[in-house]
């Protein structure tokens, strides 16, 4: 049973399918079925090698969105492809948040499918689009390697699929090869000094100066 308060009574047939639409999409990414009173038949021939093909099939797609995903390319073939058959694709609705600023988290998405806007709230109820995402893009990453709390707030435009990395699943690779750490803070502290320096203009040698503190920075956290 599910209750909720209105103030548009007139609209209440619209809400109520709106929230049995965000219902369904929670329901699918917790692999629950809704039990319909209806009988349904699916004849579909499985065997172990039409398995496998599936099972590939999936991996071959997870690995070319880790190709696109630069904090990636300290880790072999062999640790993202462990890595991919560790995580799961989760699916959400247009107008779902599945990352809120302020928030702690421990999970890195990057898009399959969909789009997203990338929101950040300057002031108490002053939010600002300040990014639009779509497929092959990623967000979340400082929360999984550094614990940091999120600094926006991530609004589905469009129905979207997540490949969703979390962070137990990412520290076993960090755990086995702790080199990995070190090749990461290079890329980020990359990241946000280049981004450092469009907002403040450093020349050259500041630049350097600005990755080589956010680096050791970023390696102490992610440790």
């Amino acid at each position: 049973e599910v209750r909720y308060a209105i103030h548009d009574f007139p609209r209440h047939l619209e809400i109520e399918a709106e929230i049995m639409n965000l219902l369904w999409y929670r329901f699918k990414r917790d692999g629950i079925e809704i039990p319909f009173p209806v009988q349904t038949v699916h004849l579909k021939e499985i065997t172990a090698e039409s398995r496998r093909a599936e099972h590939e099939q999936g991996i071959a797609e997870g690995l070319a969105l880790m190709d696109k995903v630069d904090i990636f390319r300290a880790l072999t073939v062999e640790e993202r492809r462990k890595l991919i058959e560790a995580v799961g694709v989760k699916t959400f609705a247009a107008g779902e948040l599945p990352v809120r600023q302020g928030e702690a988290g421990d999970s890195f998405y990057i898009i399959k499918k969909g789009s997203v806007d990338v929101i950040v709230e300057k002031a108490p109820g002053e939010a600002v689009v300040v990014a639009t995402l779509g497929a092959g893009n990623f967000f979340g990453e400082m929360s999984l390697l550094t614990g940091a709390v999120r600094t926006a707030s991530i609004r589905v435009k469009d129905d979207a699929e997540f490949v969703v990395i979390d962070r137990e699943s990412f520290r076993s690779i960090l755990v086995n090869k702790p080199s990995i750490a070190e090749s990461l803070s290079h890329i980020l502290s990359e990241r946000q000094a280049g981004l450092a320096a469009q907002r403040e203009k450093l020349d050259g040698a500041a630049l350097e100066r600005r990755k080589r503190d956010e680096s050791g920075k970023l390696l102490h956290n992610i440790r």
